[in-house]
């Protein structure tokens, strides 16, 4: 999610959103931070449903033409964040990996954490084995 996804949901211009939390088109906001939304456009409940949805999008584009086949656990390392798991070392939509480790908080991850991480593979290899 960005501040965009955020402005975009709530029906407020991104400009507003920034100033409201006190930032520049040069800040960097990080896992965990937390951010003021204004709702008097769209209720919370609304809100919601959206960023659902935009979660859900994610993950039916890239499960569409992938085959779960397994997990790994993996032990996180002093200074990684789960998203860089996700993205850097998994190539792997975040909201997968939450999904996978539902009773984790991501926002206290540790060194030494332990991550169930999903294997997938492609529906066209699969095709291709058999």
């Amino acid at each position: 999610e960005t501040l965009g996804h955020f402005a975009e949901w709530l029906k407020i211009p991104l400009s507003y959103l920034r100033q409201i939390n006190g930032l520049n088109r040069r800040s960097q906001i990080y896992q965990g931070q937390k951010i003021k939304l204004d709702f008097r456009r769209v209720s919370k409940g609304d809100f919601l449903v959206k960023r659902y949805k935009y979660h859900l999008e994610v993950l039916n584009g890239f499960l569409q033409q992938k085959e779960f086949v397994n997990c790994v656990e993996y032990k996180v390392a002093a200074g990684e964040s789960v998203w860089e798991i996700a993205n850097n070392r998994y190539k792997l939509p975040l909201e997968l990996i939450q999904y996978f480790n539902i009773d984790s908080d991501f926002n206290k991850l540790f060194p030494g954490d332990v991550l169930r991480i999903p294997v997938l593979m492609s529906t066209n290899l699969l095709e291709e084995s058999l």
